[in-house]
């Protein structure tokens, strides 16, 4: 019998539960490769602290060497995580971690499964650029996440416009009025906020921003960088049954429904704990093989002795091969220094009311499209049935020319039916066969567009000024633009 430590927020209740699932689902992996070694189990001790307080969990950490822990998870915060890191390099126990690396170093009896920071930012700039995004803005939480920009936003050729958001003093409501002010208009945006408040984002109140500046048709494109694989790809114990199971044990807890932190179950995190505590039972299973594991005895945070065997099981996790495991987050390598490495992203568009994979990334190969095209264009079809799109246009033999009847002094029909010419016999060609239907809409400077620096920003007039207002869906013209 081992035991597995943890410290953790107590209002967590949530993180709670999924210790204690995750221990659950590494004793069934200890049993499956060692069936005949039913001694070797973990049995989970969680002690609590409130918030980000060193002194508590430095207290909490003592008290579980006491009890003769053979690893220590958690607990999040800064401050409490590093003395707890401190503690467990001098006493030579494990430390697991998941934490996305901002003020913390690693020694060398901690890993950090969480991908690190740069890897993160890495792969949204080779995103960026494979997607051709004109412009980006950016939306954040707090300060010390705009590391995770750093690369994007020294690499990037185009400027990245930022805005908080904090709903503590309702200003969140106001950040896409922000961007909609701006002379350059920012339809590409990167959210990092917390995941509770997501849906906060989403349900913004439209009467707040400008609807000529967001015109879309249909839905709005969702892109998501991942370290976890869609719900459709689980096998076995996957991610979905994980969190059913968290949820369940959850709402059977009483202080689940008191607390309003609590009920933050994260995919992200809760993988990450699982993965963590299995990669710590394929080290126990390792480490037992060439030696006896005992835990360790006699420790006290006023003693100078330390455990022994930390430092194989630690190594025997850092060799690991990604061939002998994969968890919900993928496999496993970690550097010298205990950060997880070469971690693979996935990236996933959300289309059809479900998310779909557009590829994967990594530090080695960088961004693979693995995408779907034929997906892409059912996507545009669904979108486009049945709307009524406006198109921008210049009057030009023998492309768009006016046979209508106009009173003097009123301006031109926009139906279709008082135009011809080869751009109006294409449109109808292409809104036949996907099932739409326009408006013919003339330039009021009748130009195609002209750009101009205004402030630092490039600004265009005409037709072009109009597409990139999201004013009108389409040009028509003799050079015809998309």
């Amino acid at each position: 019998m081992s035991i597995q430590g943890a410290i953790i927020d107590k209002n967590d209740v949530a993180q709670e539960i999924c210790f204690k699932k995750s221990v659950q689902e590494a004793n069934k992996l200890l049993l499956k490769h060692e069936p005949t070694r039913r001694r070797i189990q973990l049995v989970p001790v969680i002690e609590t602290i409130d918030g980000d307080d060193s002194f508590e969990a430095s207290q909490k950490a003592c008290r579980l060497l006491e009890r003769q822990v053979i690893a220590i998870y958690g607990p999040s915060t800064p401050n409490a995580v590093d003395v707890v890191q401190s503690l467990t390099t001098q006493f030579g126990i494990p430390h697991l971690q998941i934490d996305w690396g901002f003020r913390q170093k690693i020694h060398g009896f901690a890993l950090n499964v969480h991908p690190h920071y740069l890897a993160y930012g890495q792969a949204l700039y080779d995103y960026v650029r494979a997607a051709q995004w004109p412009s980006v803005a950016l939306i954040y939480y707090k300060e010390e996440s705009l590391l995770k920009y750093d690369y994007l936003i020294r690499t990037l050729d185009t400027s990245v416009r930022m805005r908080k958001w904090d709903v503590t003093n309702d200003n969140h409501r106001y950040v896409i009025k922000q961007f909609s002010k701006m002379q350059q208009q920012y339809a590409h945006f990167i959210v990092d906020i917390p995941f509770w408040e997501i849906q906060e984002f989403l349900n913004l109140d439209i009467q707040l921003v400008d609807p000529e500046a967001f015109r879309a048709v249909g839905a709005a494109n969702i892109t998501t960088i991942s370290i976890l694989q869609p719900l459709t790809e689980d096998k076995g114990y996957g991610i979905g049954a994980l969190l059913d199971d968290v949820r369940l044990a959850a709402l059977q807890d009483e202080r689940f429904a008191r607390s309003s932190t609590s009920r933050r179950i994260s995919p992200t995190y809760s993988a990450l704990m699982y993965d963590g505590l299995s990669l710590l039972a394929m080290g126990i299973l390792s480490s037992s093989r060439t030696s006896d594991l005992l835990p360790p005895s006699g420790l006290t945070c006023s003693s100078s002795r330390s455990w022994n065997p930390g430092i194989n099981l630690i190594n025997d996790i850092k060799a690991i091969k990604p061939e002998n495991f994969r968890g919900l987050t993928g496999t496993f390598q970690f550097d010298g220094q205990g950060w997880r490495s070469n971690v693979n992203f996935t990236i996933l568009e959300f289309a059809m009311n479900e998310f779909r994979k557009y590829g994967h990334w990594n530090l080695e190969t960088g961004l693979t499209i693995t995408k779907n095209f034929s997906h892409t264009m059912q996507e545009i079809q669904s979108e486009l049935r049945g709307k009524v799109l406006r198109i921008t246009t210049m009057e030009e033999k023998p492309y768009m020319m006016y046979i209508g009847n106009t009173p003097p002094g009123k301006p031109k029909s926009t139906d279709p039916k008082d135009w011809q010419g080869f751009c109006i016999d294409l449109l109808n060609y292409i809104s036949r066969d996907l099932n739409f239907s326009y408006t013919i809409n003339l330039v009021p400077d009748s130009t195609y567009g002209n750009s101009k620096v205004i402030d630092g920003e490039e600004v265009w007039d005409g037709m072009v000024k109009e597409l990139s207002l999201h004013v009108s869906f389409f040009i028509a013209t003799d050079d015809t633009h998309y």
